[in-house]
């Protein structure tokens, strides 16, 4: 992330689940005040919907979480996970997901 485009990208690891699940892109990034970089994966609902879409290798609804809009506004929402696989290989069955 450092070298491609976000020379100040540092994953903020939460949590001690073996694998993090760090948040690299996201719409709007300027009103989604402090969401890159995060591990989605410290938290069941974010975690168990990141699974699923690798699993499926389609795109998945989290379950409601709250969510931080400008750094002061508190609101309920969800996370829409796509995986994207590089080099633009797609791993063919579940397991190798």
């Amino acid at each position: 992330m450092r070298t491609r485009c976000q020379p100040d990208f540092t994953a903020q690891r939460a949590g001690t689940r073996e694998w993090p699940f760090v948040v690299t892109s996201t719409k709007l990034a300027e009103r989604n005040t402090g969401v890159l970089d995060l591990d989605i994966g410290s938290g069941n609902a974010c975690r168990f919907a990141a699974e699923a879409a690798a699993r499926r290798n389609a795109l998945v609804l989290s379950r409601r979480i709250w969510l931080d809009y400008d750094g002061s506004l508190t609101m309920s929402g969800f996370l829409l996970l796509l995986p994207v696989y590089a080099p633009a290989v797609v791993p063919e069955d579940e397991t190798a997901r």
